[in-house]
């Protein structure tokens, strides 16, 4: 007996969710904001960022140098994210990075982070943060040099990030066939 056979497109490509937080201690306890928490969610992975809203003279560059790896990371990939949001994210540790190596960024900085808070705490819990970190970040390098958005320290996306969507056919981008017996 001849079965029918249906195919089911692959499911499309869902990009990652991004929030921002600002910190709920410091909320709680009225005291200045001193972290904001980015997070990247997808349906397989949950990355998390704390973005320091302290004085930059206690950032450790090689912190600003992790983000980047983990931007790049096949866990970063695993939670969907897109291009133009990995793009925003490599620019958000440049921009972090640059305040750590450039002292007389510090007036930048301030603004900078400011708006960061302001922004967090203007977002509803759910609400997503992509375009809100967009203009935060287009902002931002308007004020600093470009020479900081040139860096080619950047690690290379990580190749064997690509992670096959379970039922999927990558060769032949068919999806997923179903048999009833």
């Amino acid at each position: 007996m001849n079965a029918p056979i249906r195919i089911v497109p692959a499911p499309l490509p869902i990009e990652a969710d991004m929030y921002l937080h600002a910190d709920p201690y410091s909320l709680w306890s009225l005291q200045d904001i001193m972290q904001v928490i980015l997070t990247i969610q997808g349906d397989e992975e949950l990355i998390m960022f704390i973005l320091p809203t302290f004085s930059p003279s206690l950032i450790c560059p090689i912190t600003c140098y992790g983000w980047l790896s983990v931007v790049q990371s096949a866990c970063m990939t695993r939670t969907n994210i897109s291009k133009e949001q990995r793009e925003l994210l490599i620019d958000l540790a440049l921009i972090f990075r640059a305040f750590t190596e450039y002292p007389d960024l510090e007036d930048n900085y301030w603004r900078f982070v400011g708006a960061l808070v302001e922004a967090a705490m203007g977002l509803d819990p759910y609400e997503r943060a992509d375009s809100t970190l967009r203009d935060l970040i287009a902002a931002a390098c308007e004020a600093l040099p470009l020479h900081i958005f040139e860096d080619t320290n950047v690690p290379a996306l990580e190749h064997n990030d690509l992670v096959p969507v379970p039922g999927a056919d990558l060769e032949s981008n068919v999806g997923i066939i179903e048999v009833d017996v």
